[in-house]
C-alpha cells in the first residue's frame, strides 16, 4: 500500500440520507464546519448527549460506509481516557483513509502542506456479525513524514505529495470499537486511550490518498 503520493481532497457536506438517525442528523449541524476543541462546555453537553442517542440505538455497521475519507470532529473524553497528541495549530487537520482493509491516518502539521501519515490494515475478527458495536484491530506498519509538492511545468502543474520514511515508536495497534457508521457521521471508541469516542465528518469528493 502506497502511502507517497495523493491529491488532497476539499471537504464538502455530505448528501442527507432520509434514513439517516434524527440525531445524528442534529450532530452533523452541530460539528460540521467545526474544530475539535472549539466547543464550550455548555455546546459539549448538547454534543455528548446526541452521541449517547446516536450510539445507544445501536445502528447496525455497515462496512460499505465506513470506508473513505473521514475528518476529526469531535473527541468526547471518558473519565480513564488519555489526553489525544492533537497538534492544534489553527489550520491542522486530522483524517482517516479507510479503504476494505487498509487505512491511512494522517495529522497536518503546517496544514495540508506538511503531514505525517501511518499506514496499516484494520480488520474483523467476525466479519458476518453486523451488530453494533463492532470491533476492530487497526495495525500501523509505516509511517511518514509528507509534503506537496508540485509536479511538471506551471501550465501543467500536478499536486502531488512526496515522503520520507518515518521509525514507528509506541503501540503501533489499536484496539477499536465501530459504535455508528452512517452516510455523514462515523463514531468509534479506541479502547487503547481509555474509552475515549472519536467522532468523524466523511469528507466527500475524495479521489486520492
Amino acid at each position: 500500500m502506497a502511502i507517497c503520493l495523493g491529491a488532497r481532497a476539499q471537504p464538502l457536506l455530505a448528501a442527507t440520507d432520509a434514513n439517516e438517525p434524527q440525531a445524528a442528523a442534529r450532530l452533523f449541524e452541530i460539528l460540521q464546519g467545526r474544530r475539535p476543541s472549539s466547543f464550550s462546555a455548555s455546546e459539549r453537553m448538547i454534543v455528548d448527549s446526541l452521541i449517547d442517542e446516536l450510539v445507544t440505538l445501536r445502528v447496525p455497521w455497515n462496512v460499505d460506509a465506513a470506508r473513505g475519507k473521514w475528518r476529526l470532529a469531535y473527541l468526547q473524553r471518558s473519565p480513564n481516557s488519555s489526553p489525544a497528541p492533537l497538534l492544534q495549530l489553527p489550520s491542522n487537520e486530522q483524517y482517516q483513509i479507510f479503504s476494505r482493509s487498509d487505512v491511512i491516518n494522517v495529522a497536518e502539521l503546517v496544514g495540508p502542506s506538511l503531514e505525517i501519515r501511518a499506514a496499516g490494515a484494520w480488520r474483523d475478527n467476525e466479519p458476518a456479525d453486523m451488530r453494533s458495536p463492532k470491533r476492530f484491530r487497526v495495525d500501523i506498519t509505516a509511517g511518514a513524514l509528507c509534503g506537496t509538492v508540485t509536479l511538471g511545468r506551471a501550465e501543467k502543474a500536478n499536486i502531488g505529495r512526496a515522503c520520507m520514511p518515518l521509525p514507528l515508536r509506541g503501540e503501533t495497534y489499536r484496539v477499536v470499537d465501530g459504535q455508528y457508521v452512517g452516510p455523514r457521521i462515523r463514531i468509534a471508541q479506541d479502547l487503547n486511550s481509555g474509552g475515549a469516542r472519536v467522532v468523524q465528518l466523511r469528507v466527500i469528493g475524495f479521489a486520492g490518498r
